[in-house]
């Protein structure tokens, strides 16, 4: 990819029948900035460094790597919610094993776990398959 060029790519689902999640990818030569967006909504983001050859490879090869934690910053929004570390991690473990080796800038919705309706797996579930249709 030339050094001024990006691309993007966007998918959405309904969580239900009020709420939309939608993901999208947006590629730069040097980071991959994936957003998260909760009825259009983002309000935290984080940078994740890509991990170093040797993780990299291990990922790679045993995709299904329980300990895999990424190094994260918050650059903006709420630092302290665990529901939203845990997706940051997942996302960055599904791209990272799927090859990427750039770092990311993930930008997502807190609102996404705000009501307490049970179903916080099922919304990870739902976007990780998303973010697999645009990888």
């Amino acid at each position: 990819m030339a050094p001024n060029k990006f691309q993007s790519n966007e998918t959405s689902d309904k969580i239900d029948q009020q709420n939309e999640l939608t993901v999208q990818i947006v590629d730069f030569a040097d980071k991959k900035v994936v957003f998260i967006r909760f009825d259009g909504e983002i309000d935290t983001t984080f940078d994740v460094k890509a991990p170093d050859s040797r993780v990299m490879f291990e990922l790679v090869s045993n995709p299904e790597m329980e300990d895999f934690m990424v190094e994260k910053q918050c650059l903006i929004g709420n630092n302290t919610e665990v529901k939203l570390s845990v997706v940051i991690n997942q996302v960055a473990k599904l791209l990272y094993g799927r090859g990427e080796t750039r770092n990311l800038v993930i930008s997502l919705s807190s609102k996404i776990f705000a009501r307490d309706d049970g179903k916080d797996f099922d919304k990870i579930i739902m976007v990780l398959n998303l973010l697999k249709q645009l990888t």
